[in-house]
C-alpha cells in the first residue's frame, strides 16, 4: 500500500475507495503534456524542459510539510491532499515523457567519446539504475514508515498523529528526492539542448532527427 492511500485511510476513512482515483489524477498532466512535449523540446531543449519543473516537486513536498491537510474534514481534506498531487505530476511530467530519448543523447555521446555505438549497453545500464533506484527507494520509504508509529497489524486503527507523521515524511522525501533530481539534472547531466545540437552535427545527422534543435 501506498503512503498516499495509508494516509487516506487515517485521516479520510469514508473517502478510501477514492485513494486508486486520487492517485490517478497525480498523473493526469503528464497526460495533458502529450500533444505539447514536441514544441517544448524544441523550443527550450529536453534537459531544460525537465530540469526546471522538479522545482514543482520541491513545492509539492514543502505543501505536505507544513499544510495539516488531515485537519479539514471530508471533499476539502481530500482536495488539499490533491494539490500536491498535481504539482508533482507537473514537476515529472515532462521527464517521463523524454527521458528515452534523453537516453538516445546517452548512446550519442558515448559513441563520439569512445567511438563505438553501443546502444545496448547504454540502454542495460539506465535500465538497470532504474530498477535499482525503484526498489530501494520503495523498501527506503517503508523503512521510514517505521519512524512514524505506523503498525501494520492494526490497519485502518492506527494511533492518534499517525497519519501527521505519514504526511510530514512525504513532504520530506519529496523535498529531499526532486531537489537531489533538480540538481543533478543541472549540474551533472551536461546534454543541453546546444550540447545535442553539437553533437548531432558531429555525428551528421541534421537531416535524419527531426528534433535536432532539441
Amino acid at each position: 500500500i501506498s503512503c498516499s492511500t495509508l494516509f487516506i485511510q487515517q485521516s479520510f476513512p469514508e473517502y478510501t475507495k477514492l485513494s486508486g482515483i486520487v492517485s490517478m489524477l497525480g498523473f493526469l498532466p503528464t497526460i495533458i503534456f502529450i500533444p505539447f512535449v514536441g514544441k517544448l523540446v524544441k523550443k527550450f531543449g529536453k534537459k531544460e524542459a525537465s530540469t526546471w519543473p522538479m522545482l514543482l516537486g520541491v513545492v509539492a513536498g514543502i505543501l505536505l510539510l507544513v499544510l495539516p491537510v488531515e485537519n479539514f474534514t471530508g471533499i476539502v481534506g481530500i482536495a488539499l491532499w490533491l494539490l500536491p498531487s498535481i504539482l508533482l505530476g507537473l514537476s515529472i511530467g515532462v521527464n517521463s515523457l523524454v527521458c528515452w530519448a534523453m537516453v538516445a543523447d546517452c548512446i550519442d555521446y558515448h559513441e563520439i567519446k569512445t567511438g563505438k555505438r553501443e546502444e545496448g549497453v547504454v540502454y542495460a545500464t539506465y535500465s538497470l539504475g532504474r530498477k535499482l533506484a525503484q526498489g530501494f527507494g520503495a523498501s527506503l520509504v517503508s523503512f521510514l514508515l517505521i519512524f512514524t508509529g505506523y503498525l501494520p497489524e492494526l490497519g485502518a486503527e492506527q494511533a492518534a498523529g499517525v497519519n501527521t507523521n505519514i504526511r510530514i515524511l512525504l513532504g520530506i522525501v519529496y523535498i529531499v528526492s526532486f531537489l537531489v533530481q533538480f540538481l543533478l539534472l543541472l549540474f551533472v547531466y551536461n546534454l543541453s539542448k546546444k550540447k545535442v545540437a553539437e553533437m548531432v552535427h558531429t555525428l551528421g545527422r541534421e537531416n535524419t532527427v527531426d528534433n535536432s534543435k532539441a
